[in-house]
């Protein structure tokens, strides 16, 4: 199966298909669509490879997260809007709480706007379509703060939704849960700190509920968790950082630089320093588009 990779923190795509050029495929990273014409259905998949398929059709949102098999099957000439962003952007931009509503997709990637939202999630994409297709003067400050307001409309319906179906929501109950996730952050270079039973004794959570946490959250057992959050950490100093294999290796707690390469190859299909190149690459021919 396809996955794909994004190889900075945040991207905006415009494409127009009659026919999706991807089958069933994955990401890395999150991905925001938004339906600015034409009808189809979406199709996500679980791990029993049972589909849910959602119809759409002209202002529909849905959020993908990472890892999660998907695709389009277009009925109508279609036009999309993809927001594209990993973790560290999430993390960087936006507060623990509305991360966590983020990954709650998982459980419905198709995002249910109330009105005023809906009205205001419309102009802004239309702000990012227009922004996109002609790259004038702050186009990049405007784009950025756009697609910042479109993901805290989106956690916050999340949220909403989630609680309305009798799920857990990021609020104050859950403070215990928000601070396991940025202490795992946090330590993500020690994953001798991140194991269950140390979790368990740390934030008064019992083994069973920390594994039900993150199945239902995450759809991955925590130490799945953990090993993608690690290894996106190191695709991140790989692709922004001059430092070597060795160094990476030791600051993020492998037993060596041989242990790394082996693990990013089954991470990233390929080693780290061939993963440098073609970001250096991707770079140059993006600056090169812009020219």
């Amino acid at each position: 199966m396809f996955k794909e990779n994004l190889y900075q923190p945040f991207e905006i795509l415009l494409r127009e298909h009659e026919v999706f050029p991807l089958e069933e495929h994955q990401h890395s990273f999150f991905e925001a669509v938004y339906i600015l014409s034409g009808d189809g259905t979406f199709e996500v998949f679980r791990n029993d490879d049972e589909a849910r398929k959602f119809e759409y059709s002209t202002g529909s949102l849905f959020l993908i997260p990472p890892n999660t098999t998907h695709c389009f099957r277009i009925l109508k000439r279609s036009r999309f809007l993809f927001v594209r962003f990993t973790d560290r952007y999430v993390d960087e931009y936006m507060d623990a709480k509305a991360k966590h509503a983020l990954y709650l997709s998982y459980s419905t990637p198709k995002i249910d706007l109330s009105g005023r939202e809906l009205t205001a999630a419309g102009e802004i994409f239309a702000l990012l379509e227009s922004e996109t297709e002609l790259v004038r003067e702050f186009s990049e400050g405007l784009v950025r703060s756009s697609a910042n307001i479109v993901l805290s409309l989106t956690a916050r319906a999340l949220c909403r939704n989630t609680a309305s179906d009798g799920g857990i929501c990021p609020a104050s109950d859950t403070e215990r849960e928000m601070h396991m996730l940025q202490y795992i952050q946090m330590n993500i270079h020690r994953p001798e700190l991140l194991k269950s039973e140390w979790l368990s004794k740390h934030f008064g959570l019992s083994k069973g509920y920390i594994g039900r946490y993150f199945r239902s959250h995450f759809n991955e057992t925590l130490r799945q968790y953990v090993n993608r959050n690690r290894m996106k950490r190191v695709e991140y100093l790989v692709a922004n950082s001059r430092m070597a294999v060795k160094e990476i290796a030791y600051d993020m707690g492998f037993t060596d630089s041989c242990h790394l390469v082996r693990k990013f190859r089954e991470h990233c299909g390929m080693s780290p320093m061939q993963y440098r190149r073609k970001c250096v690459l991707d770079r140059k021919e993006k600056r090169q588009a812009y020219r």
